[in-house]
C-alpha cells in the first residue's frame, strides 16, 4: 500500500511531465521550421524583386547573354539558384544549368502564379537536380506588363541540416527540463505519500484495536486537517468502544444472572447468544455456535422458532427437557433476522396442578361412596316414619345433597381441565335445545310465580359443539336465574351477533353488586353465602359454564346491578362461520 500510493502519485507526475515535454518540443520544432521557411521565402522574394528591375530591361532589349550572366553572378553571390523565364515560359537564364537544356517552365505552379501578377511559392523535388528545393517567383513587369518571371530557389538539405542541429539542441534542453521536473516530482510524491502512509498505518492499528494511534503532521493544509479529523475520530471510537464494552459486559452479567434459560437463534438456526442457565438446562456444555436442535431436541421448539421467524406474535409453547417442563416464549428482533427464546421452568407449577387435580379426583371419589351410602340410609330412615327424628334427618339429607352436588361439580371441573378430555363435536341446533331446557324449568317457574319466556330470532342457529356440555351451560344459567328471582320474569333470547350465535339469560332478580362481578366465575365464590346454602348452590356452576364456553372458543359475560336483575350472555362461533 505504501508503494502503491507513491507510484500512483509519481506515475501521474511522470506522465504529465513527458506529455508536456513532448508537446512543447513538437510545437517548438514546428514553429522554428515554419519561421525559418518563412524567413527564407521572404529573403528569396526580396532577391527576386531586386533582380526583376534589372532583368526587365534586359528582356526588353533582347540581351540574352547578359541575362544569363546576371543569373550566374547573382547565384554565385547569394548561393541561391536564379532562374529567369520569359513570357512564354522558356528559361532565358539560369545560374546552375544551361537554359537551352531546360524544359519549358510555364506549367510550374510558382511560375503560373507569377505570370498572373502575383508571387508564387512552392516546395518540391527539382526535375533537373533531383533535390528538394524551395521556389519563390515574382513577375517581371515593363510598363505595367508582365514580360517574364524571376525565380529564386534554395536547396532545403542545408536548411534541414541546420534545423536538425537546432532540434537536437532543443531536444537536449527539453530532456534536461523533463529530468529536473521528474526529480521534483519524485520529491513531491514522497512528501505527499508520506502523510498518506502515516494515516494508512494508523488506520491499520485502529482496525487491530489500538485506539491510541495518532497521526502527527507538520505544516498546514488539507492533510493536516485530515490528520486532526482522524485523531478526533479515534478519540470518539475509543470512547464509544469503551461504552459498548462496558454495556456488553453489563448485559452479559445480566443475562448470566437470569435464572431462566435464554438463547438467541439466527435465521440459519445457530445459537448466537446464550446464558449459563440454558447450558445447565440442556446439559450440553458449550452452546454458542451450535444449532439449536443439537442442543435441545424438542419438536415443539422447532415449530415455535419457525413461527417466530414467520412473524407469529407472542409465540409460546411448552417443551419437556430431561424430565423438566418449560414454558417457551419466542420473540423476533433485529428486523426479523434473529429470535430470542426464553425458557421458564414450570415443572413445580405443573406438578402442583397435577397434585391438585389428583386431589380433587381422589377426594371426589372418596367422598362420593360414603355420601351415597349416607343418603341411602337416610332414605331408609325416612321410610320408617320416625316423627321425632324427621327434622334432624331433613337437615342431614339437605347437607348430604349439597355435598353430593359439590363432589359432582368438582368432578366435572376436573374433567374439563384435563387436557386429555376431548369434546364430542357435532352440529347442534340451539333452538330446539333451548326449548327442551326451558321446558324443564316451566313447572318450577310457575310454582314461584315467575314468567319464563323464550325469544328466538328467525332461522336456524347451529353451532359445532358438544351437545351434552352446552346443555349443562344452559341449565346452570337458567337454574341460577330462576333460583335467584323471587318475582318478575326470566327471559331467554337467541339470536346472532358478530357472525356468531348469542344466548342471553336475563332475570329480574336480586342482582349482583359491582365489586363481585369480576369474581363470580371463580370456584366456590358466592355473593350471598347464606342464600346460596339455602337454595342449594355449590359455587361451582358458573365456573363449569365458563370452562365449557371457553372450550368451544366462545365468550361469556355478565351485566348486573343490585335490585335490577342480571343478564348472562354467551356468544358461540356459528357453524356456518367456521365452515
Amino acid at each position: 500500500m505504501r508503494r502503491s500510493h507513491f507510484l500512483q502519485i509519481f506515475a501521474g507526475y511522470v506522465l504529465l511531465t513527458l506529455a508536456a515535454s513532448a508537446l512543447v518540443l513538437g510545437l517548438s520544432v514546428t514553429l522554428v521550421r515554419g519561421h525559418y521557411k518563412h524567413t527564407l521565402a521572404t529573403g528569396l522574394a526580396n532577391l527576386d524583386r531586386a533582380l526583376a528591375r534589372q532583368a526587365g530591361s534586359l528582356i526588353a532589349d533582347g540581351r540574352r547573354d547578359d541575362i544569363q550572366a546576371l543569373a550566374r553572378d547573382i547565384g554565385a553571390a547569394t548561393a541561391a539558384r536564379i532562374t529567369i523565364i520569359d513570357r512564354s515560359g522558356r528559361v532565358v537564364g539560369d545560374s546552375e544549368e544551361d537554359p537551352a537544356t531546360l524544359d519549358n517552365h510555364a506549367s510550374r505552379p510558382e511560375v503560373m502564379k507569377a505570370l498572373s501578377g502575383g508571387m508564387g511559392e512552392t516546395t518540391r523535388i527539382s526535375a533537373s537536380s533531383g533535390a528538394e528545393m524551395l521556389y519563390v517567383a515574382v513577375p517581371i513587369e515593363v510598363g505595367g506588363v508582365v514580360v517574364g518571371v524571376v525565380r529564386a530557389s534554395y536547396h532545403l538539405r542545408d536548411t534541414r541540416a541546420l534545423l536538425g542541429g537546432l532540434e537536437k539542441r532543443m531536444g537536449l534542453l527539453a530532456a534536461a527540463v523533463a529530468l529536473v521536473c521528474l526529480v521534483s516530482a519524485l520529491l513531491i510524491s514522497r512528501n505527499l505519500s508520506r502523510p498518506i502512509r502515516q494515516i494508512g498505518a494508523a488506520s491499520r492499528r485502529v482496525a487491530e484495536g489500538d485506539y491510541d494511534a495518532k497521526v502527527l503532521l507538520k505544516g498546514s493544509g488539507e492533510l493536516k486537517r485530515l490528520s486532526e479529523s482522524f485523531n478526533f475520530m479515534t478519540d470518539r471510537i475509543r470512547t464509544l468502544v469503551g461504552d459498548l464494552t462496558a454495556r456488553r459486559e453489563e448485559l452479559g452479567g445480566v443475562i448470566s444472572a437470569i435464572g431462566e434459560g435464554l438463547m438467541v437463534v439466527d435465521s440459519d438456526g445457530r445459537i448466537t447468544l446464550s446464558n449459563e442457565s440454558l447450558a445447565r438446562m440442556a446439559d450440553a456444555g458449550e452452546v454458542a455456535g451450535r444449532f439449536y436442535w443439537e442442543v435441545l431436541r424438542a419438536p415443539e421448539l422447532g415449530d415455535l422458532i419457525r413461527g417466530a421467524f414467520e412473524g407469529v406474535a407472542g409465540a409460546e409453547s411448552e417443551i419437556s427437557v430431561r424430565d423438566r417442563t418449560y414454558a417457551c416464549a419466542a420473540t423476533p428482533f433485529g428486523s426479523g433476522r434473529e429470535v430470542v427464546v426464553v425458557f421458564h421452568d414450570i415443572t413445580e407449577r405443573r406438578n402442583l396442578e397435577q397434585v391438585k387435580k389428583d386431589f380433587v379426583v381422589n377426594m371426589s371419589h372418596e367422598l362420593r361412596t360414603p355420601l351415597t351410602a349416607m343418603k341411602g340410609f337416610l332414605e331408609t330412615l325416612d321410610l320408617e316414619n320416625i316423627e321425632e327424628s324427621r327434622r334432624h334427618l331433613e337437615v342431614i339429607r339437605r347437607h348430604t345433597d349439597r355435598l353430593v352436588s359439590i363432589v359432582e361439580d368438582l368432578l366435572k371441573i376436573s374433567e374439563l381441565e384435563d387436557s386429555r378430555t376431548r369434546l364430542s363435536l357435532e352440529a347442534v341446533n340451539l333452538g330446539p335445545l333451548l326449548e327442551e331446557v326451558v321446558g324443564s324449568f316451566e313447572a318450577r317457574a310457575r310454582s314461584k310465580g315467575i314468567a319464563l319466556r323464550l325469544n328466538k330470532a328467525g332461522g336456524e342457529h347451529v353451532v359445532m359443539g358438544d351437545r351434552f356440555k352446552l346443555e349443562q351451560v344452559l341449565i346452570n344459567l337458567i337454574d341460577n336465574a330462576v333460583k335467584y328471582t323471587e318475582h318478575g320474569s326470566v327471559e331467554i333470547s337467541l339470536g346472532r351477533q358478530d357472525g356468531g350465535v348469542r344466548i342471553a339469560v336475563a332475570d329480574t332478580g336480586i342482582g349482583i353488586p359491582r365489586e363481585h362481578l369480576t369474581r363470580i366465575f371463580e370456584r366456590f365464590y358466592v355473593v350471598d353465602k347464606s342464600r346460596s346454602r339455602r337454595v342449594g348452590g355449590t359455587g361451582l356452576g358458573l365456573s363449569i359454564a365458563k370452562h365449557i364456553v371457553l372450550s368451544h372458543n366462545g365468550a361469556i359475560d355478565v351485566t348486573s346491578a343490585p335490585g335490577a336483575g342480571t343478564t348472562f350472555s354467551v356468544v358461540l362461533p356459528s357453524a356456518l362461520t367456521q365452515n
